[in-house]
């Protein structure tokens, strides 16, 4: 199945590192031209330099998402620009992890703004935008997390904006749909990002990556690359009557009994100690 993104317009936000990074430079590898969106001016120009660099093409536009009178702006400003705009990959996320019952009023306010708030402002422009231009096919993806439907160690704002964003994603999809907009979100489980690889593979690291591997049925955790594969689907012309789900990437962790899972945990640890 080949896909390809030739002549289309993507932005992504939270496009410095991680997922997002992986993200952005994918798209350009297909054909895409890319918006890089991120208020960390260094970390996005890079991208850009690194994706022009492989021969891709695209722009570093710096943006803090909680400057909410910025946003609608910018998305129309761009579909004035191209005529069109193909892709919005809501991916920015607020950057503290805040422990659950240390959550302040303004660190929950800041991921609801970043997650939540700014990614609606900016899919209901971009639908708007769509509307004018009669786009045949467009696709929105917010990037979730397995945390939207369990309570786990992340910040009480973390699991909240998760939940609130696969939300988001059947609403914009039942009204985005008469736009040629479809809307869908994918829920990513264990991922070792690229820049944390060196890291999770070294050797010392051996029993820790041992108890993530086998916690999944697979045997192993997930990289940035199965994320990147589900929405490159998700927004190609394979998946143009799919609109409003949400696609889990986590190697069937999450489909298990949690005790079946405790157990096979201490089976392995009298193992280890064996």
């Amino acid at each position: 199945m080949e896909i390809n993104f030739n002549n289309k317009v993507v932005l992504v936000t939270g496009a410095g590192r991680g997922i997002g990074k992986s993200i952005a430079n994918q798209f350009a590898i297909d054909g895409a031209y890319v918006i890089a969106i991120d208020k960390d001016q260094d970390a996005g120009t890079k991208v850009i330099e690194d994706i022009k660099q492989a021969g891709g093409d695209g722009e570093f536009r710096e943006l803090n998402l909680q400057n909410t009178n910025e946003l609608v702006e910018m998305i129309s400003s761009y579909g004035k620009r191209f005529g069109k705009l193909d892709v919005l990959i809501n991916n920015a996320r607020y950057g503290e992890r805040t422990p659950p019952l240390l959550e302040t009023e303004q660190s929950f306010k800041s991921a609801v703004d970043v997650s939540l708030v700014a990614s609606l402002m900016l899919s209901q422009e971009f639908i708007r935008v769509n509307g004018t231009q009669n786009n045949s096919d467009s696709s929105i993806i917010n990037i979730s997390s397995v945390a939207a439907s369990y309570v786990g160690g992340e910040s009480a704002a973390y699991h909240i904006v998760k939940a609130g964003l696969e939300c988001m994603t059947r609403y914009f999809a039942c009204h985005g749909g008469q736009y040629n907009v479809r809307v869908n979100a994918i829920r990513p489980g264990f991922i070792v990002q690229d820049e944390h690889l060196p890291k999770y593979k070294k050797d010392d690291n051996k029993r820790y990556r041992e108890l993530a591997e086998s916690c999944h049925p697979i045997n192993r955790v997930g990289t940035a690359d199965d994320v990147v594969s589900a929405i490159m689907y998700l927004c190609s012309d394979q998946a143009k009557f799919i609109t409003g789900q949400v696609l889990t990437v986590d190697g069937g962790l999450t489909i298990q009994d949690q005790w079946d899972i405790a157990y096979k945990m201490d089976t392995l640890d009298r193992k280890s100690v064996v």
